[in-house]
């Protein structure tokens, strides 16, 4: 009898204890750049969230740009780790089948094995639009990453290009000048690329003489030269390549 007794306490133990931690810590949100962490034991709506941001941000405040505020599940992390990774796969089956697609695809892969990525929750970070819309102000339960990078007069060129790097920003400059100085590959595609813009939303645009379009830059964003190829699958590589950017936590 009192073997069974402690094993129903044991049971108890197991199946409630979690549970009563994870009552006691209903929001956890931690701020990497300010270095700070914050509890909360009840459900918080997600304009408490952004509020705690302007409230111990630093002197420099005025310099964060808040287009590119990212917020993270940290409880679904492991999502997008599985696409970094499958997209790292698919770049290594295509450096083995393709040779005249290896050493771009190798070098597609070398930079993404370095990109700190976690899942990016595709969520209005705009503080006036989460205070006045219901909709946009939904309540937040769980462990979150909130990232504030600084706002940076710059976009980024990546890719299939010699050297990524950063392009100083420019209201007057068309897509194709910043491209003409980036010493694209040869396997670089010659009139599309992709545009992604600090808040997570992309766009495949035009830079040829052919069929350039007009786009607004804005700061922190990057630009993304893929395969000169359309072929569906590559198209969708791609695009799986882009969704990392999204995810990727801004330095």
């Amino acid at each position: 009898m009192k073997n069974l007794t402690k094993y129903f306490i044991l049971i108890w133990a197991v199946t409630m204890i979690p549970n009563l931690y994870a009552e006691e810590n209903k929001v956890r949100v931690e701020l990497p750049i300010q270095n700070q962490t914050f509890v909360y034991k009840q459900n918080i709506r997600l304009d408490q969230l952004i509020s705690t941001v302007w409230t111990n941000s630093p002197s420099n405040a005025p310099l964060i740009l808040p287009l590119g505020f990212q917020l993270f599940d940290k409880n679904k992390n492991a999502e997008a780790l599985e696409l970094k990774q499958k997209v790292i796969e698919r770049l290594q089956y295509v450096q083995k089948s393709d040779d005249t697609l290896a050493q771009s695809a190798q070098l597609l892969q070398q930079q993404i094995q370095h990109w700190d990525v976690g899942y990016r929750l595709n969520i209005s970070l705009d503080y006036d639009l989460v205070r006045l819309f219901t909709k946009n102000n939904p309540v937040m339960d769980g462990d979150f990453e909130l990232i504030t990078p600084i706002r940076k007069e710059s976009v980024f060129i990546e890719g299939l290009l010699f050297k990524p790097h950063s392009a100083p920003l420019s209201s007057t400059k068309p897509l194709h000048d910043y491209l003409s100085d980036a010493y694209l590959l040869s396997s670089a595609h010659q009139s599309y690329v992709w545009v992604i813009y600090p808040d997570g939303k992309y766009k495949r645009v035009g830079y040829a003489a052919w069929n350039e379009e007009s786009i607004n830059l804005t700061p922190n964003t990057s630009i993304f030269i893929g395969m000169d190829s359309d072929t569906p699958a590559w198209s969708e590589l791609e695009e799986d390549i882009v969704k990392l950017i999204t995810m990727r936590k801004a330095q």
